[in-house]
């Protein structure tokens, strides 16, 4: 049942996020940058509307948009409030990243607008965008001085060799080091080990799914790359669980009837045999709260509004951050970690001993995505001027969790891959 629980828990948080995307983004018409560019220059009725705030246009903008905020968008009481400018137009919204455009243009369309399209990406792609459209130069316009974009920026043989390496070889490397243990562990009954060999599948699944995006879609496909980026919370979470299994099985004895607390040294008495307090007990209730406060960090971190040019061995390349992925990284992953570890506090203020498998999960499915973000976060903030290293050290990262996996499988492989039938099958039953 447990498992069960938990498959559907894992398709629903994965489903939220994704129909979010459809409902507000998704199916709201739209077109590409290059798209726009042609319209633009074919039609006469057709405006680029910015809808950013007045500030942040004023700061930077493209030279030929209109700036109409997206509150006063979304104040629109009736058509004759239309700006004159506006009407009768055909009008192509554009905002940082494209989310705050499809929602103006969901407002708009039908109502006040006959035709009104989101620029797919926002100003993020059309600089990207640049690469593809034969050379045409992204004019911006400040209030101080006119800036000629796209952003292009030299990487240096280094940075190159780098990034090359981390694609053509870390990641190759480190999916086959992760197919391997897979297999390695496919027969094994032990519920750390189970546990394991699941964040590793789907470990494995994302980063199969970026690979792919990679070579087919060069990094353009948002379903893909949100496949990769769940596929690492799942991965992270099952890991998360498998520590915490082996470290009760294995080690601290807690949830096993048949043996004493490794703790009970500390604690004196067990709440296993006696009417006691247990000291592990309290120390959860401690950090369970101080992981709920520490999702609240990336929660409230501004998102970083980054895309330039660059060339990788001549092969023009664009970096971006993309709005979107930010959301999922800094606002749906911290959410889903605030909810399900104060779940999993909630339990654990209410159970004892008996419970412990679901609060183990419950825990470790917080855990996950709040590793995911924190990763992310660490990265993308550090290196936010140049995503050559955000994207190098984290494929280097998974280099080395893969390898630290297998390497600690080796270690202890009398223990963790030889356990007898019996014990086993005593720890699947827990999992019952």
């Amino acid at each position: 049942m447990l498992w069960l629980a938990l498959g559907l828990l894992i398709i629903i948080c994965g489903a939220i996020p994704v129909f979010h995307y459809w409902y507000y983004i998704g199916r709201v018409p739209g077109m590409t940058p290059l798209e726009a560019r042609e319209l633009l220059s074919t039609r006469t009725d057709a405006v680029l509307v910015d809808v950013r705030s007045a500030e942040k246009f004023n700061q930077l903008h493209l030279e030929s948009a209109q700036n109409w905020p997206y509150a006063e968008i979304a104040g629109l009481s009736s058509g004759d409030n239309l700006p004159r400018q506006f009407q009768g137009k055909t009008l192509l919204l554009i905002c940082d990243g494209g989310v705050l455009s499809a929602r103006a243009t969901q407002i708009l369309r039908g109502r006040y607008v006959a035709e009104a399209y989101t620029v797919e990406g926002g100003i993020q792609a059309w600089i990207a965008s640049a690469n593809k459209s034969g050379g045409i130069e992204v004019l911006f316009t400040s209030a101080s001085e006119q800036t000629v974009l796209p952003l292009f920026k030299d990487s240096q043989r280094y940075e190159q060799l780098a990034l090359a390496s981390a694609v053509l070889i870390i990641k190759p490397l480190y999916m086959l080091i992760a197919l391997v243990l897979i297999i390695l562990l496919w027969r094994s009954k032990a519920s750390d080990i189970i546990a394991l060999r699941w964040g590793l599948m789907f470990f494995l699944a994302g980063e199969t799914a970026c690979a792919v995006n990679i070579v087919l879609f060069n990094h353009g496909s948002y379903l893909l790359e949100f496949f990769h980026m769940y596929g690492m919370v799942l991965g992270f979470a099952f890991v998360t669980y498998a520590i915490l299994e082996a470290l009760d099985f294995r080690i601290l004895g807690y949830s096993d009837p048949q043996k004493k607390c490794a703790m009970v040294g500390l604690c004196k008495q067990c709440i296993k045999y006696s009417d006691a307090s247990c000291g592990l007990r309290r120390l959860f209730y401690f950090l369970m709260p101080v992981l709920i406060v520490l999702a609240f960090i990336p929660l409230i971190v501004d998102f970083n509004v980054i895309s330039y040019n660059t060339k990788i061995f001549g092969m023009f390349y664009n970096f971006s951050h993309p709005i979107i992925f930010q959301f999922f990284e800094l606002r749906y992953a911290p959410i889903y970690a605030i909810i399900l570890t104060g779940i999993s506090f909630l339990v654990f203020l209410f159970t004892r001993t008996d419970n412990t498998s679901l609060l183990k999960m419950l825990v470790a499915a917080g855990i996950g995505p709040l590793a995911f973000s924190y990763l992310r976060l660490i990265f993308f903030s550090a290196y936010h001027d140049n995503l050559v290293w955000a994207n190098s050290w984290e494929e280097l990262t998974e280099l080395m969790y893969t390898s630290g996996v297998a390497y600690t499988l080796w270690i202890f492989q009398h223990k963790l891959l030889q356990t007898t039938v019996e014990k086993e099958n005593q720890e699947t039953n827990n999992l019952s």
